[in-house]
């Protein structure tokens, strides 16, 4: 890691630079696919918990964006993995809060995402499609989390452990997006 890019965010945040678990600086006004790791991305989305953190378990965006992966039919698994990946830079925005600082947030958002979808060779127009799959998700947690329901999420976490047995959420995961996106990825 080069020390001249390392800073700490506290020094230079009201700039819009914070660094990420990686060491690299982020830009967060003029973010670049140099900035952009799969590790990053991985620490990011496990370590944020869906629904605002308002559940009884700890669930993450990232095991999010794995019931979304494996909803979705196979032209659009990569577009899965990457459909949630600005919030491992940005965090997760319940969707209340999000609309209504949609005018300054969703500028941001989209930039990210275009910058990551970009570094991984990923089309961006394949969201509209992954859009279905992300609220059968939504719909399948809440069913979940709320009122208890476990009819498809158990068979979900049976499948995860019968592919990634004895491995860690963040472990899965980090494999799961190497596993689509290795050869992309520089420096990461």
């Amino acid at each position: 890691m080069n020390e001249d890019h390392y800073i700490q965010p506290i020094q230079q945040s009201d700039q819009g630079l914070a660094n990420s678990f990686t060491g690299r600086l982020i830009d967060y006004i003029n973010p670049t696919p140099a900035m952009i790791s799969l590790q990053d991305i991985s620490t990011g989305l496990t370590n944020i918990c869906r629904f605002g953190g308002q559940i009884k378990d700890f669930y993450s965006v990232a095991e999010h964006t794995m019931l979304v992966w494996h909803l979705c039919p196979d032209h659009l698994k990569q577009a899965a993995l990457l459909h949630d990946a600005a919030e491992a830079y940005l965090g997760d925005v319940i969707k209340p809060l999000k609309m209504l600082i949609q005018d300054c947030y969703g500028p941001i958002e989209e930039k990210f995402e275009k910058v990551i979808f970009q570094k991984f060779g990923v089309d961006l127009n394949l969201l509209t499609e992954v859009k279905h799959y992300d609220i059968q998700a939504l719909e399948i947690e809440n069913n979940y989390f709320r009122f208890g329901n476990l009819d498809f999420i158990s068979k979900f976490y049976d499948i995860n452990e019968e592919l990634y047995f004895g491995k860690t959420i963040k472990e899965k995961f980090y494999m799961l997006l190497r596993s689509e996106f290795s050869h992309r990825e520089i420096g990461g």
